[in-house]
């Protein structure tokens, strides 16, 4: 019985070692905040744009860099080096108008893209996330389904989701320690004819931030590029996909 006892012993010991090794080579999560807003009746609108600003990495002046609609301060340390910030929200968009959402750190863009923007039309520091069809019954009428007016392109409230990743050594102490770091989000409309409002709306959303530790932390295996597909011989890969020689 003793022997038994002790190989029982023994093996609970390894397991518990076992587990807490993978629990720091996986990067276990660790939840910063968890926020709601506009479950009141309301929505937070603007009808601010967003454009270029002077370089990839640098906000446009005020009032072509969007509108703030989530601001928080959370302490970190280099327990963790690597930061998730995630939004779910649904959304409207009004007179042929795109909504885009931008993320920063410490006033910086999360993530940064090439200028001229890509396909979604975006410049760098945005994503644009929602954009609704013409009416089908009448192309020359109101975009963006009829400005909640009904009609078979009633389409409004729809589901928005986007999660940026965000390596944090930049923003880390040098000794590791406690430091403050906060995360703004801001919403814009794409619309820049100078005519037509282009308001765009969000409601009843939540905002999560978390952490985690990658070990190691090399640019490879967090926040990077996608590697290249390798493809079984006859396996159909999308366009534009890059895929390994």
């Amino acid at each position: 019985m003793k022997k038994f006892t002790k190989v029982i012993v023994c093996t609970t010991g390894a397991l518990v070692l076992a587990g807490s090794l993978a629990a720091e080579a996986s990067g276990q999560l660790r939840r910063y905040a968890a926020d709601y807003w506009s479950f009141g009746g309301g929505e937070y609108f603007t009808t601010n744009t967003s454009l270029a600003g002077p370089d990839e990495a640098t906000p446009a002046a005020a009032p072509n860099d969007g509108a703030l609609f989530y601001r928080k301060t959370i302490t970190v340390n280099s327990s963790i080096n690597t930061l998730y910030v995630e939004v779910d929200t649904t959304g409207d968009a009004h007179d042929g108008a795109a909504l885009r959402l931008s993320c920063r750190i410490n006033g910086k863009f999360c993530k940064t893209s090439n200028n001229p923007s890509g396909v979604d039309g975006a410049p760098s520091g945005w994503i644009t996330l929602l954009k609704v069809p013409t009416d089908v019954q009448d192309p020359t009428g109101t975009n963006n389904c009829q400005d909640g007016g009904g009609g078979s392109a009633d389409c409004h409230d729809n589901n928005i989701n986007y999660t940026w990743c965000i390596p944090l050594e930049p923003y880390l102490a040098p000794d590791g320690s406690n430091t403050p770091v906060t995360i703004d989000l801001k919403m814009s409309s794409s619309s820049t004819d100078g005519v037509s409002d282009g308001v765009v709306f969000i409601e009843k959303g939540h905002v999560f931030i978390d952490g985690s530790k990658f070990t190691p932390a090399s640019a490879g295996s967090r926040c990077g590029q996608a590697p290249p597909i390798v493809a079984a011989p006859g396996e159909d890969v999308a366009f534009g996909v890059p895929v390994a020689p």
